[in-house]
């Protein structure tokens, strides 16, 4: 069995699917060869569940690039290649999710993620999440704001549930933007010194 980080995300989509009926999944990479020879493969010999799959025809197309699930979910496996007319992925243009997931999270450009956060819209979940997953290589800033990103922006952005705190979880907000650098808290927890992150100060950097 796979125990990878493409399990990891596979098996997370796997579950949100099945906990929300008639949710809209989906997972991506920059090009579709790559999330066909990869994630949909982890996915299809570690995770799915065949016997939670809708009958027929309904429980996987090929061509889409998607699996249906009996309860009415489908998750889609979708690369970023833009469509040769309009310049943009018009697959992922056309979904409303409800949660996604980026394998090789170091692939994508900002505009990748904006156009990404912008789809994660499906009613049908009470909560909305964009995750990542990424081997070592990338930036030690990368790989924690990735980090951020898929466990704290659902909550940490604007118009999300932690409206007191002042700091921006999401990927494509600059740094400097972010309110994570020394940024203030609503609750310094009795000491006037605590901040989101303070530079080589861990003990009065709330976050960590």
């Amino acid at each position: 069995m796979g125990a990878g980080k493409s399990r990891v995300l596979t098996q997370k989509a796997w579950m949100v699917a099945r906990a929300y009926p008639g949710v809209t999944v989906g997972l991506f990479r920059k090009a579709q060869n790559s999330i066909a020879a990869t994630t949909e493969r982890t996915f299809e010999r570690d995770v799915v569940e065949r016997r939670h799959l809708a009958a027929g025809h309904l429980g996987r197309n090929k061509s889409e690039h998607w699996w249906g699930l009996a309860n009415g979910s489908r998750i889609y496996f979708l690369g970023l290649d833009p469509d040769p007319v309009t310049g943009v992925p018009s697959k992922v243009g056309s979904l409303d999710l409800g949660w996604a997931g980026v394998d090789e999270a170091v692939e994508l450009t900002q505009d990748d993620w904006i156009m990404l956060l912008g789809r994660l819209r499906d009613p049908r979940m009470p909560w909305h999440q964009l995750a990542a997953a990424t081997n070592p290589s990338g930036s030690l800033e990368l790989r924690s704001r990735s980090f951020l990103q898929a466990n704290c922006a659902q909550c940490h952005q604007p118009g999300g549930s932690a409206q007191q705190a002042s700091w921006d979880a999401r990927v494509t907000t600059p740094v400097a933007l972010a309110g994570l650098i020394n940024g203030g808290l609503s609750d310094d927890l009795s000491d006037p010194n605590n901040r989101v992150i303070v530079p080589q100060s861990p003990a009065h950097s709330v976050l960590l």
